[in-house]
């Protein structure tokens, strides 16, 4: 009879301890852990990349950067200058940093995250307090600043800055999702500002007046969290556009939002307990307890594993939500070399697990993107491995060409490279077609005012007008499979439709 009981007891620990357990494997997002810090500075935003994650802080003396490789264990590191480092990214192949203090040094760049090298920004009178990357760009905004310098500022490298947009308003966050630039300040009407580019904004309204922190974009969705308000301090648009209000469960003072894992995340500066949300849409929203009562500032995901950093605290600066995982492929090198009808691109892997292929994508834009090519991958490696595929095509033209490769596993997972960028300076050829083949839109650039017919095998003409110079799109889902001639002025050109 004990035997039998002291196997009931042994039975319900272990239970006990396995539900107990495995709650704490639950979706990354929902369940925090502290982890411990190096040094007691005002962490206020961090970012991940090249394998590494990277936090910047606004106090400290000579150690304004720790860095971890696994979120878990960091380290201290030498910054550039100890100014109000704000905020951090990284694209490129560049960590990126800026700050509202400093004298000729509020911006700072690392190809490691270890090394930093200050850099000018375009004026010492603004608080540059956000950056990101995207379109091979990156921007920066100022929330505030007495200069009458431009509010934006753009960098294809992170070493040279030029200003862009106003010198009236300021603006507190900036992000890059589905082919916009979109930057937010406290106002309604013209409370938002577009950029397909970077360079070019456009101004747009907000349904509500709130001091907007953070902008993130994911799962086709723009969201924006507030510090301030009576728990109508979200908003959410589908394409950075128009907006609508959205309220938070809680009050607090919300600082920072992020997309991971098929969930947005939002972390605070304020409440007891309940300074995390996670929302699966962006717009139904749920409290999640948070290991600490700091103040969260910074937050990014990658891997499997969301990271916050806060501004106060004892060795406790950290916390952490999900499981690190290597990812199945490091990237090494990417480069296109231009040929006189081509253009050579060559990649390496450092190690791939799993994977199944690459596939080279061309624009040239930075915003749709077309498969032009598929090369098998290793499968898994540990060494490096060397690809290469030749695009053909008619390049000799103004345009801007962009490459990236979308890799594959055999899982379903996937990453891309970096972005690269090429230009033919010199116009040679009077007609563009791409892609071709094509099944959906026939692009046709030309350099000057064309009359344009599209012939089928039987010399039967299926589409024809008169295009002035510059680029068209000419639908082409309708037509039968097969070969096509494109007739421009004198010149014939070959067209394939799947």
């Amino acid at each position: 009879m004990s035997s039998l009981l002291g196997k009931k007891i042994y039975f319900l620990i272990f239970f006990f301890s396995f539900i107990q357990n495995y709650k704490s494997f639950g979706q990354a997002g929902t369940t925090w852990n502290i982890q411990q810090t190096p040094s007691n500075n005002g962490w206020q935003s961090v970012a991940y990349g090249n394998n590494l994650f990277v936090a910047v802080a606004l106090s400290g003396t000579g150690y304004r950067v720790m860095t971890s490789p696994d979120g878990i264990t960091w380290t201290t590191r030498t910054s550039a200058a100890d100014n109000l480092w704000n905020c951090i990214t990284y694209g490129n192949g560049v960590f990126v940093a800026v700050a509202s203090s400093g004298t000729g040094n509020r911006v700072m760049t690392s190809s490691d995250g270890i090394n930093w090298t200050a850099r000018a920004s375009i004026s010492d009178n603004m608080d540059w307090d956000y950056v990101t990357y995207g379109n091979g760009l990156f921007v920066a905004s100022a929330s505030s600043g007495s200069s009458t310098a431009m509010r934006i500022m753009t960098s294809t490298n992170g070493i040279s800055w030029t200003g862009r947009h106003d010198n009236i308003n300021y603006w507190n966050c900036v992000t890059y999702g589905n082919g916009l630039f979109v930057a937010l300040r406290q106002a309604t009407t013209n409370g938002v500002i577009t950029s397909p580019d970077g360079i070019n904004w456009s101004y747009r309204d907000a349904p509500v007046a709130k001091n907007w922190r953070s902008i993130t974009y994911g799962n086709g969705l723009f969201v924006a969290v507030s510090y301030e308000g009576n728990t109508d301090q979200i908003m959410t648009s589908p394409d950075g556009i128009n907006w609508t209000a959205r309220n938070a469960p809680v009050a607090n003072q919300w600082w920072n939002v992020t997309y991971g894992n098929g969930l947005f995340v939002a972390v605070a500066g304020s409440g007891t307990g309940n300074r995390i949300m996670t929302s699966p849409d962006g717009i139904n929203w749920t409290i999640r307890n948070s290991p600490a009562d700091n103040a969260w500032y910074g937050l990014t995901y990658s891997n499997g594993l969301f990271v916050a950093v806060s501004v106060n605290g004892s060795g406790n600066q950290v916390m952490t939500s999900g499981t690190f995982g290597v990812l199945p492929l490091q990237w090494g090198k990417f480069d296109a070399q231009q040929k006189a009808d081509s253009v050579l691109l060559t990649w390496t892997t450092l190690q791939e697990q799993n994977t199944q292929d690459f596939q080279v994508q061309h624009s040239i834009n930075a915003q749709q993107w077309t498969a032009v090519g598929t090369l098998p991958a290793a499968g898994n490696s540990n060494t490096v491995r060397n690809y290469q595929y030749v695009h053909q095509g008619p390049f000799k033209t103004s345009m801007q060409h962009y490459y990236r490769i979308l890799q594959r596993d055999l899982d379903g997972k996937f990453s891309y490279s970096k972005v690269i960028r090429i230009e033919y300076p010199e116009a040679a050829t009077d007609v563009v077609l791409y892609p071709n083949p094509t099944s959906d839109i026939l692009n046709v650039h030309l350099t000057e005012r064309e009359e344009i017919r599209l012939v089928n095998m039987q010399g039967i003409v299926v589409w024809k007008g008169v295009l002035p110079a510059g680029r068209h799109e000419i639908p082409v889902s309708h037509f039968a499979a097969g070969n096509y001639i494109l007739q421009a002025g004198k010149g014939t050109y070959k067209v394939m439709i799947q």
